[in-house]
């Protein structure tokens, strides 16, 4: 099981990947007590954490998982150092800069919506975006490339 990200700014709701299917569960954290609804079915559960690890004790079941912080388009396995993609399927929501803009690292430069989150992908370094591949609307693939980048020295 992998925590991918909250889906709302209340912290009440996680998307939540197990296997190849992703779920969105609300619930309440108090201390070491969780209390969930995942697709209408209640669960009581004890968290415990050590050395980052992280383990899920209920009456039925242990779950140990892991917290995957969100791809901010910095970072992906399968770009080069300056290509900025798209985290996983999802919708550009917006462009936050124009084409032919001086940034500089770590500029937020287009939001993206994937499994009802929020993505905001970011300058890799200082630079200047040369295009947007996507408008605002479109369906985009998760690995597919965004944003043209050239690196500014």
């Amino acid at each position: 099981m992998v925590v991918l990200g909250q889906s709302n700014a209340d912290n009440a709701a996680f998307i939540i990947r197990l296997a190849d299917t992703a779920y969105i569960v609300d619930g309440r954290l108090d201390g070491r007590n969780l209390k969930a609804n995942i697709s209408g079915h209640k669960l009581s559960a004890t968290v415990a954490a050590h050395n980052g690890e992280y383990c899920l004790f209920s009456a039925e079941q242990t779950m140990p998982f892991a917290i995957q912080g969100p791809d901010l388009g910095d970072n992906s396995d399968n770009a080069g150092e300056d290509q900025l993609v798209a985290p996983m399927n999802g919708t550009v929501v917006s462009h936050l800069v124009d084409t032919g803009s001086t940034v500089s690292k770590g500029t937020p430069l287009m939001i993206m919506e994937a499994m009802k989150m929020e993505h905001t992908i970011r300058a890799p370094a200082d630079g200047v975006v040369n295009a947007f591949y996507f408008q605002a609307g479109e369906l985009v693939s998760g690995g597919a490339e965004l944003i043209q980048f050239e690196r500014t020295e």
